[in-house]
């Protein structure tokens, strides 16, 4: 998106000046230069990534009797070696979070589960959520701790599916708080959804990117940059979305 941004700066500064308007064509020339070295050395990329990653990371956490986390995919990757399909390597860090408040939460002898929340979006013919789960189950999670949500194709289904999961537990094993873990800078996007669907979860950030301070060129900042740029417009989406009427709750 950074780079569609920059060609469309230079493809119309370059008809300006082809057709003869000078002034602004040299105007949008140096809007382009100034751009291009603001995310190359990092300080637009890091201006953009503070306005989504503004939740900080759990570090003590009052847990309830009976806790839900609710963790969210990335994607899976399939191994060249073996056609072993395993959680994205973005992904990790989210498993590690939910594992790591899962251990604090049990260790304190309360009642909680984890809410494996995709489906197979990548058709790679088995569920992300499954993939996640046993990488769960892998590292010490009991499978009967473990919720599969498996339908979902993006975020705002996995709130929407999520709820229908959580709206059909049993009363006597209701919840009385949930976690949501994701990216730190997916974490504005999602919870943006899941209020819309009345969870009201807590945020768990897992990762908190950072841009690369570099007078040199960085590509890392681009590609920062453009995942923070896909927030924006999910957000503007579901304000549309909900201006127009179409974001349904059921």
């Amino acid at each position: 998106m950074s780079l569609i941004l920059i060609f469309t700066v230079g493809l119309i500064s370059t008809l300006l000046l082809f057709f003869k308007k000078r002034l602004w064509g040299m105007i949008l020339l140096l809007v382009e230069v100034i751009l291009i070295f603001s995310i190359w050395n990092g300080f637009a990329t890091e201006y953009v990534l503070r306005q989504f990653q503004i939740h900080p990371r759990i570090t003590q956490s009052d847990w309830k009797n009976n806790n839900l986390i609710i963790l969210l995919g990335y994607g899976s990757t399939r191994w060249a070696q073996d056609e072993q399909l395993s959680s994205y390597p973005l992904e990790v860090s989210r498993l590690y979070e939910a594992a790591r408040l899962y251990t604090s939460c049990t260790q304190q002898k309360h009642s909680c589960k984890i809410l494996v929340s995709c489906g197979d979006p990548q058709r790679f013919g088995k569920p992300e959520a499954r993939v996640m789960a046993d990488e769960l189950i892998a590292i010490g999670v009991p499978e009967n701790d473990v919720i599969l949500e498996a339908e979902s194709r993006n975020t705002f289904l996995n709130a929407r599916y999520s709820k229908k999961i959580i709206s059909e537990q049993p009363s006597d094993k209701s919840f009385d708080q949930i976690y949501l873990v994701t990216s730190g800078i997916h974490m504005r996007r999602s919870l943006l959804f899941f209020n819309f669907f009345d969870l009201d979860p807590i945020p768990a950030p897992a990762s908190h990117l950072k841009s690369l301070k570099s007078y040199s060129v960085a590509s890392r900042n681009f590609f920062l940059l453009d995942s923070a740029l896909h927030e924006a417009t999910g957000i503007a989406q579901f304000h549309y979305y909900n201006m127009m009427g179409w974001n349904k709750k059921n």
